[in-house]
């Protein structure tokens, strides 16, 4: 959701009725694509539990095999039922929703926007065999731009959907141990040395958070996210064509001088996440404007109830940038140059196509302590004194929403963490409510 630009406070209001949170994970079901705007039953893709959990539970079933045949009715659904389902346009392939199959919680539906803000015109070239609407062929907002034909065999290939992505750079993020401290974000190169951010590699983003630690506390003000990008290069640089620091350098002789490397850092973009408890789910990003004097706000609204979004076990959220809605989400993917399928935290837009991976998250210091639970261990060698995270890039962003995925996987990070804790706190709770019933 886009307001309007303002530098009073914003308040995420109460969420508008949407026909796609219907969708459930059990089969495909009719419905009418917001994009395309076509009537007809989804094409559904069904992530599984990974083979060791499977083989973990299916030794748990097992073993409660000689207890009860009621015992296994019960657990066996429980084991055999697909972790989530995507729903998907089958004429446009846009993912219409993800609906989980856990219980309690855990079991919600992720749906896309229905409002025709959301969506563009088509081009008139874009897939010209498809009969058009009175109203015209919308899709949905992308940085990706309008996506190409997909067969409903690819729909259906929810492990292996990005196995001809090819990485175009990595990243990395560089924090140490403490709360409310300075991100880092520098190019991770062979040629710094190989250890994420030595040598001479340079600081792209800079990501500074104030508050975060105190959100859970009671009366605590809002917490805030800023991501700082580096300037662009001086224009006797561009002359020379060198390109943007996100791809690769095709002309080593035209190495930008000392003076050039002194960039000066702007604001990309600044996160807000709430204290109070209605709120405290939601976040607004804010975006300067051209003169500087306004901002516009790009409400990301999550009500109490689905607070399992940021359940440390399976990270899921959908947020609107400036180019159009993405969605972060622990996944199994495989990529054209991974040897197995793997799970980690993927960014894809409203057609799945794949933008960015993060392989772990302890390199988030600034916002979650390197021993919480979802955190995970780095691949590469580790820096003395200093937490590591790699993100991947698979489509060319530019600078600016480069920043506002930066600044969206802290805001993530910030959540899962006061979600994990919430979790965490209830569940003792209810312990020691047991035990003293006993």
């Amino acid at each position: 959701m886009v307001m309007a630009p303002a530098r009073t406070p914003v308040v995420p209001r109460e969420e508008a009725p949407n026909p796609l949170r219907q969708l459930r994970p059990k089969s495909a079901q009719f419905v009418t694509c917001p994009g395309c705007r076509h009537g007809g039953t989804t094409v559904i893709a069904k992530e599984w539990l990974s083979r060791r959990t499977y083989v973990a539970c299916m030794a748990v079933v097992a073993v409660l095999t000689p207890i009860t045949a009621g015992t296994i009715l019960f657990v066996l659904p429980l084991v055999l039922h697909p972790q989530a389902v995507t729903h998907s346009c089958r004429r446009c392939g846009l993912r219409l929703a993800i609906a989980t199959g856990a219980e309690g919680e855990l079991r919600y539906t992720v749906p896309m926007d229905v409002d025709d803000e959301h969506f563009i015109p088509a081009p008139d070239d874009w897939r010209p065999h498809l009969a058009r609407l009175p109203g015209g062929m919308r899709v949905a907002r992308s940085p990706l731009g309008a996506p190409p034909e997909i067969s409903e065999r690819e729909m259906k290939a929810c492990d292996t959907r990005f196995v001809k992505s090819r990485p175009l750079r990595r990243l990395r993020l560089l924090a140490d141990d403490t709360m409310d401290h300075v991100v880092r974000c520098l190019l991770d190169d062979d040629k710094n040395g190989g250890d994420g951010g030595g040598g001479d590699a340079e600081v792209l983003y800079e990501i500074h958070a104030s508050g975060v630690r105190a959100l859970n506390s009671p009366d605590a003000p809002d917490a805030h996210i800023k991501v700082q990008m580096r300037s662009p290069p001086a224009e006797d640089v561009v002359a020379v064509g060198l390109p943007p620091y996100t791809k690769e350098t095709t002309d080593a002789t035209h190495e930008p001088s000392a003076s050039s490397r002194a960039h000066v850092f702007t604001q990309a973009c600044r996160y807000q996440l709430f204290a109070s408890e209605k709120r405290k789910y939601s976040s607004v990003m804010f975006l300067s404007d051209a003169s500087g004097h306004g901002e516009t706000a790009y409400i990301n609204r999550v009500h109490a109830r689905y607070r399992a979004f940021f359940w440390a076990g399976k990270p899921i959220w959908r947020w609107h940038s400036s180019q159009g809605a993405l969605l972060w989400m622990s996944r199994r993917y495989r990529d054209a140059e991974m040897a197995a399928i793997d799970t980690r935290l993927c960014l894809i837009d409203d057609y799945d196509r794949l933008l960015a991976v993060v392989d772990g998250w302890d390199g988030l210091s600034l916002l979650c302590a390197a021993d919480d639970a979802f955190t995970q261990n780095t691949q590469r060698p580790s820096i003395p004194g200093v937490k590591s995270s790699t993100i991947t890039l698979y489509a060319d962003l530019d600078a600016q929403l480069l920043g506002e995925v930066l600044g969206s996987l802290c805001v993530l990070a910030v959540q899962v963490r006061r979600v994990t804790a919430e979790f965490k706190k209830e569940n003792e709770e209810r312990q020691r409510n047991t035990r003293q019933i006993k």
